[in-house]
């Protein structure tokens, strides 16, 4: 197993071959985009002349994601699009034509459904601005085009892949407040699949830095922040004021290491058969469910195969957990290493 808590200087295929099968828990990632930046360093991935030749690195490296991740573990890959610009008339084919938008993560999308098995559980846009057509108000901000053909493009995707159908996925974490604050007892609604983390200024020179709020959200859906050392079964702590049926929870899923909504009562026999056979615990105003192994617990591992300036590991250290990131810039490592130390200071 590579350092974790370290980001390392490595192509990323070479990276993640270092990796033991199922040895992580969450990847969080964005790739460079297709022909739209030069980072200067040997081996980059974006400066292809094909497209299509950066759709199937991407998916080489998606098949090394999916082999290192748990069988309960969860990918979240953000991608951009772009436009296909070509200085010569004849067009390689329909696809490749002047002016053409390639959907290329979308591309990406499938080639993972259908040559490498993965579960695509949710196609989350996120809005980096947003106009209201009825009030023409317009809330956030993306990067302004000179364009005037088309409209502007202010949106990007983020893919939620996992590679079984039964995977930890915590919703209670990332609920959002209803409006109506007579509604008492729920921890909030689904936030659904259209989200808006707001673009944040920066000094770094990193022009392709992402929201800490994008990680911290995929986080803090899909990574356990405690996991026995024996079995991987995570660590799952319940305020009891949290609840509002108190210890009946979902315990099966509990058990297969997928936390899903407290909103619905478990059996009598589901709670009694898990009280037998599981550890249970309860503090004060907390609930405390594990395996029964008794081994311990370690932090949850989350991955960046393209750490660039340390977001990623920036947000997964505040939350608790470890981290393991790639990338091949020196400027950027140094970047990433200077934020992580900053960390609590």
């Amino acid at each position: 197993m590579m350092q974790v808590n370290k980001v390392h200087q490595i192509e990323v295929l070479e990276g993640l071959k270092e990796l033991p099968d199922n040895s992580i828990d969450c990847i969080v990632t964005s790739p460079p985009y297709w022909n739209l930046r030069d980072y200067n360093v040997k081996d980059q991935i974006g400066l292809e002349k094909d497209p299509e030749d950066f759709v199937n690195k991407i998916v080489e490296i998606m098949k090394e994601c999916k082999r290192v991740i748990k069988p309960t573990g969860t990918i979240w890959l953000n991608l951009g699009d772009s436009y296909f610009k070509s200085n010569s008339n004849n067009c390689k084919s329909n696809w490749l034509q002047q002016k053409q938008r390639l959907l290329i993560p979308f591309r990406i999308a499938i080639k993972c459904q259908n040559e490498l098995g993965l579960i695509l559980r949710n196609d989350i846009t996120w809005v980096k601005q947003l106009w209201n057509c009825k009030t023409k108000e317009s809330f956030g901000s993306s990067m302004p085009t000179g364009v005037k053909d088309r409209l502007n493009t202010t949106s990007e995707s983020l893919f939620f892949f996992v590679k079984s159908n039964k995977y930890y996925f915590n919703l209670d974490n990332i609920r959002i407040p209803y409006r109506d604050k007579k509604i008492t007892n729920s921890q909030g609604k689904n936030p659904g699949d259209c989200i808006m983390f707001p673009l944040e200024p920066s000094r770094e020179k990193h022009i392709a830095m992402f929201p800490k709020t994008l990680p911290e959200f995929c986080i803090k859906a899909g990574c356990p922040k405690q996991i026995c050392k024996k079995c991987s079964t995570p660590k799952l702590i319940i305020k009891k004021s949290d609840s509002p049926y108190s210890f009946n929870i979902r315990v099966r899923d509990v058990k297969n290491g997928r936390i899903k909504s407290l909103d619905r009562k478990a059996s009598l026999k589901e709670t009694k058969d898990y009280n037998e056979k599981n550890y249970v615990s309860k503090k004060e105003d907390q609930i405390i469910l594990s395996c029964n192994c008794k081994a311990g617990f370690n932090s949850g591992i989350v991955l960046d195969p393209f750490m660039g300036s340390g977001t990623t590991a920036i947000v997964a250290k505040k939350l608790g957990m470890n981290f393991i990131g790639f990338d091949l810039n020196k400027n950027y490592i140094k970047i990433a290493n200077r934020r992580i130390s900053q960390i609590g200071n």
